[in-house]
Parts: C-alpha cells; structure tokens; sequence
C-alpha cells in the first residue's frame, strides 16, 4: 500500500534527550539493509541516533549476496552474450575480483558516509540487550554503554544447512565461502546444493567463468518458493548456459577429501571439486539478549512484530531477515524506513508484505509480485483471471535473445483489478516495480493498458499480457470464440 506520512497538530514527534545526557532517542542494533536506512530516517526527524554494527555496512547485502553477486553476474552476461552474437569472451578471475571487491568497498563507503553526513554516530562492536533502555557494546579494545529511549533491532541472518551439509571453509562452502575461496581461482567442477535465488545466480557466474556446474534441488523444480512457471524457465536458462540440473535430488551428505568433495546423492555418489551450500539462512538473534526486555521470538528465533513492526517489547522495533521470509534487502530497508516513521512520528504506518518483489537475477531476469497464480487468487476469495503471453512478439526480447521468455498477470475478472505478476525477461527487476506500482494503486487491467510503454523496451512484455487479458492482444493472434 502507497502511503503519506501526515503529522496532526496532536501528534507530537518523539521526545529528543537533553544535550550532554548519554542516552539516545535510538539506538539501531545492525547496519545492514534493516538498520542504516532507519537510522538516516530517524536522523532526518530530528532524533539523536547511534548504530552499532560489528562488521561492515551494508550488511550481508552489501559485502556478500546483493552487490558482489550482481557485479559478478554483469561480468557473466558479457560472456553469454558474447557467445550468443558469434563471438567469445573470456573472463581474468583475479580481475574480476578485484573490480567486485572494489564495487563492494565503494557502495559501503557510501552508506558510512551518509550516516555520518546525518549525524548518525556509529559504533563498533558486538551489541548485547542488558536491560529496558541499555545496550552494551563491546569491541576488542572496548566496552560501553549506549543508553536508548527507543530500540531498532536489525541483526540479519547467518547461512544455516544440516549438519550432514555443513560448511568447512575449504572446499565446502556457503555464500561467504565462495566468494573468498573460488572467485580468483574458480573450481574445475562445482556443485551448487539449493536450487533457490542463491544458487540460480552462482550456477550462471561460475558456468562464465568455465566451471562445470551442477545444481541440485530436492523439490521437483528450481526456485520452489516462487511461481511455478518462473521455476520451469529457470531450468531452461539454466540448460543454455550448459549448467546440469538435478530435481527431486536430495543430498544425503557431502565429504571433505584432499583432491575435492564426495556428495551422495539423487541415490548415488559424485565428486565434485568444491561444493557450494545455498540451502537457507536463520535469523542472528542468539546470544542478543532479546529476552533480558521481553521481546519473543518464534520457533525458528525469528522476532515477533506487529503490522507496526513494534515487538513485544514496548518502543523495541525489528526488520530485515530477522523478522522473518522474505529475506530481501528491499524488504528491509523499506521495514526500517517504516520503523524510523512510527518512532518518531507515533504509531501511522503499517507493514504490507504483500506487494514485496521478488527477483532472480542473471542473463534473464525472474521477478514476480503480488498473487502469482488464479488458483491461489480464488482461494484468497477472488474470481481470477490469469493471462500469460510469450515473449516471441516483443521486439525487444527478440533482440535480447529472450524471446522464450514469459509475461503472466493475474487480475480480478469482475473488478479488472490487477493483483499479480511473473514475468520472465531481460530488465524484470524494472518492469516488476512498475506492476508494484499499479497494484499498490490499485490500478485495473484497462487503466494500466492505458500507459504509454516506451518502444522497443522488454517493459512492452507486461502492456502486451494486459492487452491480451483484455482481448485486444496487438502482437499474438488469439483464436477468436
């Protein structure tokens, strides 16, 4: 939902501590995707803010998936490409790493520089809740007190997998792992276990950089917490870049040897050079003392919120991983920003975690929003319709070489209201904001065909599903009733 923030003549803005006192209005725990970007909002209010991260900023997103990834991706499509237009590319892996590596320090600079440029102080160490209104930090060579009226918890998440597939740093490794261990000095043969977002994206990295890439998933298709049609599309990229793909394959357990790793699986036994562990992650709330001021957590240590994203702890705040699935960047950031708001607004905005993109990245992107399928629509009380349109009629994706991609809405046939989207094309990421923007406004089938699309553009994939849902397709010829 798209919302204002308004502040009534009655509502008063959060109290700021008196100058010289040592308490803060707020103290952020994490300086991830969930926690800077409410501590430059809560800064932006006028509030006295400190943010304590033991790491890097830019959390997980910054120094280990979103960015290096990304990076390493980009690199990858000039490969593909090449190879697709005749030619051949060829990638140096210690440059390669260096370039990523020097991506990754840029983006993290930036957002240390903003904090401070807001006034933001930064502390550096290991946070740990004593009790209501005090945090203890400590860092090798200190330990202080930070002194808070309101809390943001936003520790993130650590890799999980069962002990039969645990990391060991060397030849097994998870996405840290992997990004210290085998950019500069890529494996002869590698074995991706998760056939999710992670292990989509590094199957496509390293297949550029001449791997041998096995993928293995136990569930019957790729990508299983997305829409089906995105999973099946997702093996056939996966097929062109010459990457094998294992479904209903259950890895029974992996053993570290000198010359590689021996994996048994799919019933039988296989050795790779390296493995690659991408099968979850768990929430870092242990050891953070939540308990010493009341603030729950589930089964699985994720923190309970309300839809203010308040825990149960009065004025004690959560987003990002640690709140629970979704684990997306975007996701937190915009939980922190709502945070922020409510902190020092009073209790105005509320979370929607229905309309929270979710994207594949790589040579073609995957990205989906909303209701993905009429079936689930119904369920949810709609009366669905469901239109999907290849991408053999969108002059830009025959260029791209994407014309077996897809396009598919979902909508509403008595209100034409569009309720979702799956669209796999070159720029996904881009066009499934713009049908976040018509869902969140609640936009129907007819007004959003009414935008005018830019041409030739990949976005002319979602114009032409809506058309097609409409019964007026300008570019597919639909048997007439």
């Amino acid at each position: 939902m798209l919302y204002t923030l308004i502040l009534p003549s009655s509502v008063k803005p959060f109290v700021r501590c008196k100058e010289g006192l040592s308490a803060y209005d707020l103290v952020v725990i994490g300086g991830g995707p969930g926690g800077y970007p409410g501590a430059i909002r809560a800064a932006q209010h006028g509030l006295r803010v400190a943010i304590v991260e033991a790491e890097h900023f830019g959390g997980e997103c910054t120094n280990y998936g979103c960015i290096p990834t990304k990076a390493l991706l980009m690199a990858s499509i000039a490969v593909f490409e090449a190879k697709r237009w005749g030619g051949e590319a060829k990638l140096d892996p210690s440059v390669l790493a260096e370039k990523v590596e020097s991506v990754v320090k840029r983006v993290r600079g930036g957002i240390e520089h903003v904090l401070e440029s807001y006034g933001v102080e930064i502390v550096r160490g290991v946070a740990r809740i004593e009790g209501k209104g005090r945090v203890a930090v400590e860092s090798s060579d200190n330990r202080s007190i930070l002194e808070y009226r309101a809390l943001l918890l936003a520790p993130g998440s650590v890799s999980w997998s069962p002990p039969s597939l645990e990391p060991t740093g060397v030849r097994i490794v998870d996405n840290r792992g992997i990004l210290r261990g085998y950019i500069r000095s890529p494996p002869r043969s590698l074995l991706v276990v998760g056939g999710g977002p992670v292990g989509v994206e590094f199957a496509q990295v390293f297949a550029a950089l001449g791997t041998s890439v096995t993928v293995a998933e136990m569930m019957p298709r790729l990508l299983p917490g997305m829409d089906r049609d995105l999973g099946l599309y997702a093996r056939r990229l996966l097929a062109k870049h010459g990457v094998k793909v294992k479904t209903n394959c259950r890895v029974e357990s992996l053993e570290e040897r000198s010359s590689g790793v021996r994996a048994k699986l799919c019933g039988g036994e296989e050795e790779y050079e390296a493995v690659l562990v991408a099968i979850g992650r768990r929430p870092r709330t242990r050891g953070l003392g939540l308990e010493n001021i009341g603030v729950e957590v589930d089964e699985k240590g994720f923190i309970k919120t309300d839809e203010y994203l308040e825990t149960t702890a009065s004025n004690v705040y959560a987003s990002g991983d640690a709140t629970g699935h979704p684990m997306l960047a975007h996701k937190a950031i915009h939980q922190s920003l709502i945070t922020a708001d409510n902190i020092a607004l009073g209790k105005k905005v509320k979370y929607d975690a229905s309309l929270i993109p979710v994207v594949v990245y790589g040579a073609v992107e995957l990205a989906q929003v909303g209701i993905v399928s009429a079936k689930d629509a119904r369920e949810k009380g709609f009366n669905a319709g469901e239109t999907r349109v290849r991408l053999g009629s969108v002059g830009y994706a025959v260029a791209a070489g994407a014309e077996d991609g897809f396009a598919k809405i979902v909508y509403d046939k008595k209100t034409g209201r569009l309720l979702g989207a799956s669209i796999a094309a070159p720029h996904a990421s881009d066009i499934i904001a713009a049908v976040a923007v018509a869902i969140a406004a609640g936009m129907s089938v007819e007004e959003a065909s009414h935008v005018v699309y830019p041409h030739p553009a990949a976005c002319e994939a979602f114009i032409e599903a809506l058309m097609a849902a409409k019964g007026l397709p300008l570019h597919y010829i639909f048997p007439r009733s």
